[in-house]
């Protein structure tokens, strides 16, 4: 093992510190072009996308009518698809035009029928309700009416006994008062005259 081995190691050491160094930098370099590829592919993605988007319904049909122009196939596959999105639509209910009523429909018709009675039987059970208390509510009012009738004429008739009373009382008073005065005005005629 001798000099130009030690030489020949050391050149060996050097290239292959060389080529890690290399190779670092090559790997760093190729995943900053894999970044940059996916981006310019995500970029492109989103543009396609975005011109994909921007594609109107009016658009696509105006191309598909500039093909049809071009091509009797396009146009006859169009109006065999329009066609069938037509016939797709229309069959159920051509279907159930057609159809006789079946026991479904009768089930339907008698739950209808039901709902429809069950909600008349309420609305006349809220009507009972309301007219029973207004009956109840009038019922007071003429008891409440009756009482103040009662009332007003015992106080009216206490009233006029009390007022009869009174004018007696102030009749005989003003009696007693005119014989009074009649005996003094009597006696002073009586006296003028003897």
């Amino acid at each position: 093992y001798g000099p130009s081995a030690k030489a020949f190691e050391r050149r060996a050491a050097t290239a292959k510190e060389s080529y890690d160094v290399s190779k670092a930098t090559l790997d760093s370099l190729q995943k900053e072009l894999i970044e940059i590829e996916s981006g310019i592919l995500s970029a492109q993605e989103r543009r396609a996308h975005d011109n994909l988007k921007n594609v109107g319904f009016l658009d696509r049909m105006r191309a598909f009518s500039n093909m049809s122009k071009k091509d009797n196939t396009v146009l006859i596959t169009g109006l065999f698809v329009y066609a069938l999105f037509i016939i797709i639509e229309v069959t159920p209910v051509i279907f159930k035009l057609l159809s006789t009523p079946g026991a479904y429909e009768d089930q339907v018709e008698a739950a209808t029928h039901i709902a429809k009675i069950e909600a008349q039987k309420a609305i006349s059970d809220l009507n009972t309700e309301v007219r029973e208390n207004i009956e109840a509510q009038i019922e007071l009012g003429r008891e409440r009416i009756k009482s103040e009738l009662e009332t007003s004429r015992e106080i009216l008739a206490k009233l006029s006994k009390a007022q009869i009373e009174i004018a007696n009382e102030a009749i005989e008073v003003w009696k007693g008062e005119e014989l009074e005065s009649n005996r003094i005005s009597s006696n002073k005629v009586v006296n003028l005259d003897s």
